[in-house]
């Protein structure tokens, strides 16, 4: 597979005029007939202000850098930072902005890339992909502040597969950054009272009811959550990690408007204690032998 590729999307015009909007944001992807009122879009792009960005279309995440072309500002360039990229360490988008809430969008991608993913699980970090050739993306309901965004590369570190074995605390700050991360998906969906709510992209031994948090088994759990481990022995130990928090007091409101203001009441304190608990102090590691 050659090193650079390009990843060339070609949006549709859906209106008339030619005036620059602005394309910061949270914008979902969907196939082409999926309902625009799908809360499980299949995939993310984050362009954030400070120009990072964050790319997940599954089960492949990227990160790196996006800027406007100089020379044509309906083209934005994107850099990976992505130790084992795919698509290419650089590709871009041409693009024309008529609407800030709606973009069709069709695209190809180069033979090597597609093949490569066939049979090969080592090439896509040991996780499958499957890349739609005719989707629309539309602007997220919800939009993140930058101090507090879910899908930053900050909080999205969990995704990002080791080559290597990692240490135990290495797997704590792993775990710790998904609940960073559910927190904050969760706490400004509540804030922002949308419509839609859920927790797309984000599979992991939890799950979210509306009365609560609940475990899931290990042979249940999406294989996307246990493939961004170097091995199944270190998911374990992070799902025993997040087991052993149920094992703690933790205040469940009795009332309450929406799941969202549930799920983030419990999970900032399932944080606070995961925060001040160290998991790899001998005698106190969790048991991973409850993980079933």
């Amino acid at each position: 597979m050659k090193r650079y590729l390009n990843l060339i999307a070609l949006l549709l015009l859906v209106s008339c005029g030619n005036k620059s909007r602005n394309i910061e944001g949270l914008w979902l992807f969907r196939e082409e007939g999926e309902s625009s009122g799908s809360t499980q879009p299949g995939s993310f792009l984050n362009l954030a202000r400070d120009g990072r960005y964050t790319l997940f279309i599954p089960d492949y995440f990227d990160y790196g850098y996006w800027t406007k072309d100089p020379a044509d500002s309906n083209t934005i360039q994107f850099n990976s930072k992505r130790p084992e990229n795919h698509y290419g360490a650089r590709f871009s988008m041409s693009i024309k902005i008529y609407n800030e809430k709606y973009l069709s969008v069709f695209y190809t991608l180069p033979s090597q890339v597609e093949q490569a993913g066939g049979g090969n699980n080592l090439a896509f970090d040991q996780v499958g992909s499957q890349l739609a050739r005719a989707i629309k993306l539309f602007r997220s309901p919800v939009q993140y502040p930058d101090s507090l965004d879910p899908y930053s590369y900050n909080l999205n570190r969990w995704r990002l597969r080791s080559p290597v074995p990692e240490s135990c605390r290495q797997i704590q700050f792993r775990t710790i950054n998904y609940l960073k991360h559910m927190y904050a998906l969760f706490r400004e969906q509540d804030r922002q009272q949308s419509e839609q709510y859920g927790y797309p992209y984000s599979p992991s031994p939890l799950l979210y009811g509306q009365n609560g948090i609940a475990t899931i088994d290990f042979d249940q759990i999406a294989p996307y959550w246990k493939n961004t481990f170097f091995n199944q022995s270190q998911a374990r130990q992070s799902c025993a990690m997040l087991y052993a928090l149920f094992d703690e007091q933790l205040h469940v409101p009795q009332k309450y408007k929406r799941p969202d203001e549930l799920w983030t009441v419990l999970l900032k304190q399932m944080l606070d204690h995961a925060l001040a608990r160290d998991y790899c102090i001998p005698g106190q590691e969790p048991d991973t032998t409850r993980v079933r």
